[in-house]
C-alpha cells in the first residue's frame, strides 16, 4: 500500500511517502521518503514520478527503470 501527505507554504511543498508490504504488516516500510522543494505544480509531479519509479524498482526486485 502506498500513501503520503503533503504540506505547503509558500516556499516550499513537503512529500512525506511510504510503500507497506500489507503482506507483512510486522516490517518497516518498503520505501520512505521525504521530498522537499519548490511549491510548483511541475516540482510536485516530477516528485510523484520519482516516488512512482522507487515503486516500481522495489516490485521489480531492484532492476532499472
Amino acid at each position: 500500500m502506498a500513501f503520503g501527505n503533503l504540506t505547503e507554504s509558500s516556499a516550499e511543498v513537503a512529500i512525506q511517502a511510504w510503500l507497506y508490504d500489507v503482506k507483512n504488516p510486522s516490517s518497516q516500510a518498503v520505501i520512505g521518503k521525504v521530498y522537499r522543494g519548490a511549491p510548483t505544480d511541475p516540482q510536485v509531479r516530477k516528485f510523484a514520478h520519482q516516488f512512482a519509479d522507487e515503486i516500481i524498482s522495489k516490485l521489480s526486485g531492484g532492476l532499472p527503470v
